[in-house]
């Protein structure tokens, strides 16, 4: 998948499911979005720098605090956006493999070194300012990652290194929500 610039999306908020701290519900619309009579959900993240917690955040919420849902068969537009200072590649992994074709940057062909030029698989991830658009089918039931894995995830925990990471559910059915601890 090439990389371009996304677009931003104007569309009308979808009541979305809240609870704990993190993102207000005011928010958290500019997140979360279903488009009226069809099964796409767009998914927008912003992988940025929180000052005062002192970490990398998707959304201005802390690693492991916020869990996108959305029922099998959807269609998700996952729009990231890196406004970070450091590049980063993102996807919905199963471990450290993609959950979905096309569901982001493969951790095996785009992320890791190149031996012969130390070149990162011809990329250096999503610069800072950077957006990308990953567009698939959310077909099978499960829990899964949304991750950063630009620099590789524990082999027991498969938590990346960057600690840049959320989940995502894929749950039989119901509505598409938004949650945080």
């Amino acid at each position: 998948m090439k990389r371009s610039k996304a677009v931003a999306l104007g569309l009308a908020a979808f009541p979305l499911i809240l609870a704990g701290c993190g993102i207000q519900e005011a928010q958290a619309s500019q997140y979360l979005h279903v488009v009226p009579g069809t099964n796409v959900v767009d998914v927008k993240v912003v992988s940025s720098l929180n000052n005062n917690l002192a970490e990398n955040t998707i959304d201005g919420v802390p690693a492991g605090h916020l869990t996108i849902t959305v029922p099998v068969g959807s269609q998700v537009h996952l729009q990231v956006t890196n406004q970070g200072a450091q590049p980063e590649t993102f996807g919905i992994y199963n471990g450290t493999q993609l959950a979905f074709n096309g569901s982001g940057d493969n951790y095996y062909t785009d992320v890791n070194l190149n031996a012969t030029d130390g070149l990162m698989g011809g990329t250096a991830g999503l610069l800072s300012g950077q957006s990308q658009t990953y567009v698939f089918t959310a077909s099978k039931v499960g829990t899964y990652t949304l991750a950063d894995l630009l620099n590789g995830a524990d082999p027991s925990s498969n938590i990346p290194v960057s600690n840049i990471w959320e989940t995502f559910k894929v749950v039989p059915s119901g509505a598409p929500s938004l949650t945080t601890k």
